[in-house]
Formats: structure tokens, C-alpha cells, sequence
């Protein structure tokens, strides 16, 4: 990890250093342009500042290109089965296809087709160049503070960067005023300064006992989000830091909340040699005894006797999950009661991001074709939760009506917008409020996000890297109601009904250092079949290791007819989208649709019925479908949602965007960390 890195990835742009001063210096217009050449091959181009920084600083010239070819998978060696894909593949007979798969297979995939590779003719294809610029330490810092102040889950890279910044840069200079909202942030930012040994004017507020647990499961290597089990592995430092901080905080509910948690840390702290901790011992002598009853299993004993007072007074103490309960609470108590539960003095209590997410459920809520959740942890996996009875429509009016005012009222206390314009395309964009689990890339976003295909080129093409085992990828066709089509996959390298289509040929084994790949071309102007509605774009693990042990990569390029032919098969400044695969062996990397010709983007984990004729599309239609479904039918409140509450609450929404101060276009689909911090 390199300041490079961070900038390029998180910024789209060069940092360069206050100190550096480029005034006075001549560059040469062959430098500048060999730089520039050597950034648009890898589909990247730099602003006038970039390039005049990066020709007076060539020291950081490998760390920077090493960055871009990542981000677009040119760091990879690309050299399919077929090295003349997709002529060769389409022309070969299906014989010769058959036994040239047949030997690949019988010598447990060491044997790979060795033809001369047909000269690659050069072509002009128009390229959506990805802009790159400058930033400086003040945007850096910025950066640091945003994803810590971002209320909800932030990804594995971001936590990354937090770590780069405790260790290589100056906390106090940027950390002393961030105010950290999400627990499982301030949990995990509060054991990274306790490792470094890092001592702050302001350390991070911990206020409960579960984020002393979360602590010390950070501490642990334990799942921070106390998802999973953990083996707690202390060292004598470590128990004296995480028994203090407990024995300011501890109060008996919270530690019933996560019982077994609690009774194997206490073990483990060998809490009773701890005299001076008389709350924490008491608490874990009651909790050995099994007379603490938690917050929670009152209120259930409340709800089963819908004793509404009982009610009122347990769920102050606890306004998420009075939030998270809402639902439940008004199916079950007198409608006569509602009134109480949403008013403005209960709604008040409850946490900005919680009440985000009640209006998103209440909004939808009769709409909904389904209901899903992805839990906490390190899972991938949807899911799908049973369907709810109708509410009446005067009920979910008061409420989304009592949830909006509130976020209104809170909004207002921001710095003034101005005039806001508000592109249509965050329509189709959720809310980025769960990016826990998303996988490092070319661009992240939030699952769900719909964006359009280049309309320009005809040729969608898929693509995998792999070292290790066997990997396959597949393009998986659906109808319109979701029902399997056809696929092109190992077992099926060529034309579907309705659709131009061809596999590069399946690679069994990709030893290191170069591992192997495997494309996939679907000529979107040749689907005649009109039951043809979607494609997923799906990988798996037919054997070996997990995706992130064998260093998977995946995305896909969109290409014209000409160039997809005839010039390089792997081409970078083409590429659309990359990732590093972190689901754990089946990834549904995205959703295609057809007709709207929009891509749905998911990084979702599929299922895995090997038993059934192995780890392939054939046996696993009905997790593709259910997947699709989801994609399909799960309603939210929008990114246009949110931004239009705060024009609405702090400035005048327009409908001409050259007259407004503040701009929220198209690349705001990509701009989580701004939006958790500073929106939510």
C-alpha cells in the first residue's frame, strides 16, 4: 500500500505534495506525451496538471502505472485456450473442439493447444477515456476522514487505507474532530490505534460494552461485526486495556445481548483477577448464574402480550431496535397506538442511517415483489425473507410523512446547497448503505446499481484470471420472467439459440506466475430470440481454492464488431469493469439487461450444488434465477432519493444544470465514502 495507490483508487487522481513546486520547470512535449500514451493504453488519460507532475517526479512513475494496470487487469498475462478468439472457436468443427478438451482433461489440464497466434491488425475503437488529476495532503486527509465518519459499513481497501494512515501518516493533524458514527468503525479505528501505540488529544468515544467486545474480537482477528465466532487471543496489554474500557461502560443488557461472547472473553480476560473491576466482575458472575434476562426477550414477553406501556418504556432504551422492531410492533399492537410509537419525540432518538432505511422499508413496503438481507459477516449471500400482509396505506403515509420530516429537520442544520441539480441516473443507484462486503475494483458501488451499457459497440465481453485450480466462467441467458434460457460455458463453447456467442475454451489448471483466463463474446445486436431479457455474468470455483486464494480477477470489456475479431484479445483501455473476486466459490458478478441494455450490478455469492452434475451453470439454473429475482424485484430508496430530501431541506432543487451550484451527476453512482459521510 502507497499514497499513490490510495489516491488513484479513492481520488482518480496523482498526489503530489505540497512541497513540490512545478512552477518554472520545462517539460518536454515528448515526455509529457509519452506518459500520456502510455496511460490512455491502459484506457486512462491525465489532466494537464497530472502529467506536468508526473514528468517532474518520474520517481513515482512505477508505483502509479503499476496502480492503473491493477485497476484495468493489465498487470495479468491473458493468453486463452484458443489464442485466435473468438475466429477460431467459431470456425473449428465440434470434433476437433471435443478433442482438444478431451486431451486438455486427460493430462489434468497441463496440456494446452499450441497454434500460431494469427497477427493481430490494429483498430481504431472509441474509448471512454478515465480522467486522472491531481490532489494534495489536504485531500488526502479529507479522504481519511470521510471513510471515517461514513455512517454505515465500509469496505476491506478502506479499512486498508485507515491503516495507512495510523501507520505512515500523522493522525492528529486530521483524526482530532472526526466524529465516528458506525460502532464497527470506531470499534476497529480504536484497536488500530491501541496496536500502533498511537496517543490522540481525542481518542474515539467508546460508550457500550459491545463495542468493547467488538474491540477486543478486532484484537483477536476475530469478524468485528461479531457475525462469527471468535477465538479470543489476548496478550496481558491487551486484557488490562479492553477491562478498563470495560468497566466505564458495562451494563448488564448489553452483555446479555451477546451472551456466549461475553461468557468466553470473561474466561478469557480472567476477569476475577482483576480486584479493582468490582461492575465487570459482578456483571459476569450474574451472567455465569444466568439471572441477566436481556433488553430484548422483555420486549418480545411485551409484544406476546401486547402490553403497549411495557413497550413505550423498554424501547427508549434502545431506539435501533425500536426502529428495526416497527414493523412487528404495529402488526401486532392496536392501530389505535401507532400514533404514539412514530411521533416526532420517538422518531428524534433514533439514529440517521436507521431511520434511512425505515423509510426505504415503509416506502416500498407494499410494493415489494420481494424482501431480501444480506447478513452481517463475511458472506455474500442473500437472504430472501417471507412476504408481509398489506399495511394499510394511511398507516405507512403517517409514517414515511414522520420519517421525512425528521431527516428534513436534520438536514437543515448542514451548510447551505444552493441550487441543486440531481442527474436521472441516480435513480437507478441505491443507497450505498452496505459496502461491507463489496469487492475491491476499477469502479465500487452499491449492489443493485443499474448503468448503461455502451450503446455504441455491440460486443459484450466477459472475462476471468485466475492462479491456482479450476475456474470456470459462464454466461448464463434468461427470459423475461427469469426462467433459464441457454448458457455458454466449458461445456458449451459456442452459439446459443438466438444469440452469436463463444467461450474461449476452458482452462482446467493456471499454475503461477501467469495462471490462465477465459473470455466470453455475446454479440448483443444478434439476439433475435425476443425471449432473451437478461445474461448473468457467472464464475465458479469447479475446483480448488477460494476466489481470493487464487487471486481471481473478473469484468468485462465492451468491444465493435472489427476490433473483437481481429486485434488483441485482452485490450485495457476497453475494459468496463474489474474486480478482485471475493466471494468464497460461486460469484454472480452482474446482470445484464438486454433490452434496456443496462448492466445491474451485483458481486453477490451464489449457490453450490455440486452434487448434481458439478459446479456449473446446468446444475445451479434455480440460485440464478433466485439471484436475478432479487436483482429484479428488491426496492429502495434511491441515491436520488436521499439528495433531493437535502435539496429540498438545505437549498432549491432545478432543472437546468447549468445554473446550479452544487451538481450531483452520473459519477456519484461511485461516490460512496462522500455520501456516508456527508449525506447520511
Amino acid at each position: 500500500m502507497n499514497i499513490q495507490t490510495i489516491s488513484l483508487k479513492k481520488l482518480n487522481a496523482i498526489f503530489v505534495s505540497e512541497k513540490s513546486d512545478n512552477k518554472g520547470i520545462i517539460v518536454s512535449d515528448d515526455t509529457k506525451l509519452q506518459l500520456q500514451v502510455e496511460a490512455m493504453k491502459l484506457g486512462f488519460i491525465f489532466t494537464e496538471e497530472a502529467v506536468l507532475a508526473l514528468s517532474n517526479n518520474l520517481n513515482s512513475y512505477t508505483d502509479i502505472f503499476s496502480t492503473l494496470s491493477e485497476l484495468v487487469g493489465a498487470n495479468k498475462v491473458w493468453k486463452p485456450f484458443y489464442q485466435n478468439f473468438p475466429k477460431e472457436v467459431f470456425e473449428k468443427l465440434d470434433t476437433k473442439l471435443y478433442i482438444n478438451a478431451t486431451l486438455h482433461y486427460l493430462t489434468s489440464g497441463v496440456w494446452i493447444l499450441e497454434e500460431e497466434t494469427s497477427k493481430k491488425v490494429p483498430t481504431f475503437e472509441k474509448v471512454n477515456f478515465k480522467k486522472i488529476g491531481i490532489c494534495r495532503e489536504n485531500d488526502i486527509e479529507n479522504l481519511f476522514k470521510s471513510i471515517l465518519t461514513s455512517n454505515g459499513s465500509i469496505t476491506e481497501f478502506d479499512k486498508t487505507v485507515i491503516e495507512y494512515a495510523v501507520k505512515d501518516w500523522t493522525p492528529n493533524t486530521w483524526v482530532s474532530d472526526c466524529e465516528i458514527k458506525f460502532k464497527e468503525t470506531l470499534c476497529f479505528f480504536t484497536g488500530l490505534l491501541f496496536t500502533q501505540e498511537v496517543k490522540l488529544e481525542r481518542y474515539p468515544s467508546v460508550k457500550t460494552a459491545t463495542d468493547v467486545l467488538r474491540i477486543a474480537t478486532y484484537l483477536s482477528n476475530g469478524d468485528i461485526t461479531l457475525a462469527n465466532k471468535t477465538l479470543f487471543k489476548l496478550k496481558n496489554k491487551e486484557r488490562k486495556f479492553i477491562v478498563k474500557l470495560l468497566e466505564n461502560v458495562i451494563k448488564e443488557e448489553e452483555v446479555a445481548k451477546y451472551k456466549n461472547e461475553w461468557i468466553h472473553l470473561f474466561h478469557h480476560l480472567h476477569i476475577g483477577s482483576y480486584k479493582k473491576a468490582k461492575k465487570s466482575n459482578l456483571v459476569a458472575k450474574r451472567l455465569r448464574e444466568e439471572k441477566i434476562r436481556t433488553l430484548n426477550s422483555n420486549i418480545e414477553i411485551a409484544l406476546k402480550a401486547k402490553d403497549h406501556k411495557t413497550l413505550f418504556a423498554l424501547l427508549p432504551k434502545n431506539m435501533g431496535d425500536f426502529a428495526r422492531r416497527l414493523d412487528h410492533i404495529i402488526r401486532t399492537l392496536d392501530s389505535s397506538y401507532i400514533t404514539e410509537f412514530v411521533a416526532p419525540e420517538n422518531i428524534c432518538k433514533v439514529d440517521t442511517r436507521v431511520i434511512i432505511q425505515m423509510l426505504s422499508h415503509f416506502k416500498f413496503r407494499n410494493e415489494k415483489e420481494i424482501r431480501v438481507v444480506i447478513p452481517k459477516g463475511e458472506t455474500k449471500k442473500a437472504h430472501i425473507l417471507p412476504s408481509l400482509e398489506v399495511m394499510p396505506e394511511d398507516i405507512l403515509n403517517l409514517i414515511t410523512s414522520n420519517l421525512e420530516k425528521e431527516l428534513k429537520s436534520r438536514f437543515k442544520t448542514k451548510p447551505e446547497l444552493g441550487k441543486v441539480w440531481i442527474g436521472e441516473a441516480l435513480k437507478k443507484a441505491p443507497i450505498p448503505m452496505q459496502m461491507r462486503t463489496a469487492s475491491d475494483g476499477l469502479y465500487v458501488m452499491q449492489r443493485g446499481t443499474r448503468i448503461p451499457l455502451d450503446t455504441e459497440k455491440s460486443i459484450l465481453r466477459f472475462f476471468v484470471h485466475w492462479i491456482g485450480q479450476d475456474i470456470d466462467l459462464s454466461a448464463c441467458f434468461l427470459k423475461e420472467d427469469l426462467s433459464y434460457h441457454s448458457s455458454i460455458t466449458y461445456y458449451n463453447l459456442r452459439n446459443t439459440d438466438g444469440v452469436r456467442a463463444v467461450h474461449s475454451g476452458d482452462i482446467t489448471y493456471a499454475p503461477a506466475p501467469n495462471g490462465a483466463c477465459e473470455f466470453i463474446d455475446i454479440d448483443l445486436e444478434s439476439i433475435t430470440d425476443k425471449d432473451i431479457r437478461y445474461v448473468a455474468m457467472d464464475v465458479r470455483v469447479y475446483n480448488g481454492e477460494k476466489f481470493s486464494e487464487q487471486f481471481a480477477n473478473a469484468g468485462w470489456m465492451m468491444r465493435d464488431g472489427l476490433s473483437a475479431e481481429k486485434s488483441k484479445i485482452f485490450d485495457a483501455k476497453t475494459v468496463e469493469q474489474r474486480i478482485s473476486l471475493s466471494a468464497k466459490k460461486n460469484a454472480i458478478v452482474a446482470l445484464f439487461d438486454v433490452k434496456e441494455r443496462e448492466v445491474i450490478w451485483l458481486d453477490m455469492e451464489g449457490q453450490s450444488d455440486a452434487f448434481n452434475g458439478g459446479n456449473n451453470v446446468a446444475s445451479n439454473k434455480a440460485s440464478i434465477r433466485q439471484i436475478a429475482e432479487i436483482a429484479i424485484g428488491s426496492k429502495n430508496l434511491s441515491l436520488y432519493d436521499l439528495l433531493k430530501l437535502h435539496a429540498e431541506s438545505r437549498g432549491e432543487l432545478v432543472e437546468n444544470k447549468e445554473e446550479a451550484d452544487n451538481i450531483f451527476d452520473t459519477e456519484w453512482v461511485f461516490k460512496y465514502t462522500d455520501v456516508l459521510s456527508e449525506y447520511i
